[in-house]
């Protein structure tokens, strides 16, 4: 699934230890922002496919992490299984509706890997609650993230 992904202003590639300072800038966690660098890459080697990183086209500078990857274990109401999307931008260039273009483009490679991708959200989060919304994402239950808080549910499903 390494075909080459791109929208009207972005485009995309696999997330590589390269861009962990990047990532550290996006995150703003230095240990989390390592660790996702880490799992990322073994998630591509594992299984062909993970989280990208975003590039704005005219200035190729790295503006968010669009992850794609199985759920894994420890959240409340996803499978281990599921593929997971989130999306994750440049705290500065939040709301030029860049998280809503790359997460559609990226839930698009996600569908042709399953049959739903699913999301979480943490409650309170209202702007990733309508980028969901709008990539045609749709709320289903409430769950728990991996760090006990409660979280919204979204999933898309893959048209017959």
């Amino acid at each position: 699934m390494r075909n080459p992904l791109a929208t009207d202003r972005l485009r995309f590639r696999p997330l590589t230890e390269a861009d962990e300072k990047d990532v550290v800038r996006i995150i703003g966690d230095e240990h989390v922002a390592a660790r996702d660098v880490r799992d990322a890459v073994v998630h591509w080697r594992d299984h062909g496919f993970g989280p990208y990183v975003a590039l704005e086209r005219a200035s190729g500078e790295v503006v968010g992490v669009i992850e794609l990857h199985r759920a894994g274990d420890g959240l409340v109401g996803i499978d281990p299984d599921e593929i997971e999307i989130g999306w994750l931008i440049e705290p500065e260039r939040r709301g030029e509706g860049l998280a809503t273009e790359a997460a559609a483009a990226v839930l698009a490679q996600g569908l042709a890997l399953s049959d739903h991708v699913v999301a979480y959200v943490r409650r309170g989060n209202e702007a990733s609650d309508r980028v969901a919304e709008k990539i045609g994402m749709r709320y289903e239950r409430d769950g728990q993230a991996r760090d006990g808080q409660p979280v919204r549910i979204y999933i898309a499903r893959r048209e017959r």
